[in-house]
């Protein structure tokens, strides 16, 4: 990536940036749970988080652009002087906007893994208080081929 080569002779620096990612990574995830996720997990609201998340994310990706003029600016031959200040704007852009990415993740993360269709769990409700003869026909169905009851293996 573009950082990589900037800041090649700075490995502390990029392993530092990683470190730090995790923490926040860590800190979006805790603030989408607790602020987030309990108006807005299902139905119209979570549409208008992932719709907001996703705006805010774009915009906040557009910070790149910043840090990319602030580079050029320090580059003398080819080569990239780096100080301090360079370092800090360098530092915070990515950690916002991994914060940013993180927190536009989870959402989709909630609804994929809430709209799971398990045609296991159908067929196990709709198999209730049936004979055995009913319930080999229903798995017939269901286009199974080898489930367990109590067990037992059985395949259509």
């Amino acid at each position: 990536s573009y950082l990589y080569t900037v800041f090649e002779r700075e490995p502390a620096f990029l392993q530092l940036l990683s470190v730090l990612q995790a923490a926040i990574g860590s800190l979006s995830t805790f603030c989408y749970e607790k602020f987030l996720s309990p108006y807005c997990h299902s139905g119209w609201p979570l549409i208008g988080v992932i719709a907001s998340l996703d705006i805010v994310t774009g915009l906040v990706a557009l910070l790149d652009v910043y840090v990319v003029r602030m580079v050029k600016e320090k580059e003398i031959d080819g080569e990239y002087s780096i100080d301090t200040s360079l370092r800090c704007i360098v530092a915070v852009v990515g950690l916002v906007k991994y914060f940013f990415g993180e927190l536009d993740y989870m959402p989709a993360l909630v609804l994929s893994t809430a709209n799971v269709y398990n045609d296991d769990d159908i067929v196990s409700h709709e198999c209730e208080n049936t004979t055995s003869n009913e319930f080999s026909s229903k798995v017939e169905e269901s286009n199974i081929d080898e489930f367990v009851v109590e067990g037992t293996i059985w395949s259509p």
